[in-house]
């Protein structure tokens, strides 16, 4: 009994340091992983161009009277495009379509069976 105890246990924290150390090692590559696609994926151009300029993604323009009196003269005033409007297609189509898979993938790294990946970032920055 106590020979049985004893090897039990020694075997118990030998494979749970190994254990351990695997999901760490696998929690580690999903963060490189999604790091990796996050940077492929998202609209960083676009972001930055509607930050910096924000009249190149013009959503609508505006006619104001310059003299009511007259009103023969009106000025344009462009609207800018939300960082909303330009980030939705990019959450609909990418974000969305990764929760649906997440489960499946959690379960796969939790049972070490190997994850298929059927389309990589750079195939899905070309649809773009």
């Amino acid at each position: 009994f106590t020979f049985t105890l004893f090897l039990t246990t020694t075997i118990l924290v030998y494979y749970s340091f190994f254990v351990v150390s695997h999901l760490c090692g696998q929690g580690l590559s999903l963060v490189v992983r999604l790091t990796y696609d996050l940077v492929m994926i998202f609209p960083w151009g676009k972001c930055m161009l509607r930050l910096f300029v924000p009249s190149a993604f013009t959503e609508r323009v505006v006619m104001n009277e310059i003299d009511s009196r007259t009103r023969d003269t009106v000025s344009l005033r462009k609207c800018p495009q939300s960082i909303s409007a330009i980030l939705r297609p990019f959450l609909r189509q990418h974000v969305f379509q990764s929760l649906e898979s997440f489960p499946e993938a959690t379960l796969n790294t939790l049972t070490g069976e190997p994850i298929l990946i059927t389309s990589g970032p750079e195939e899905l920055a070309r649809k773009n």
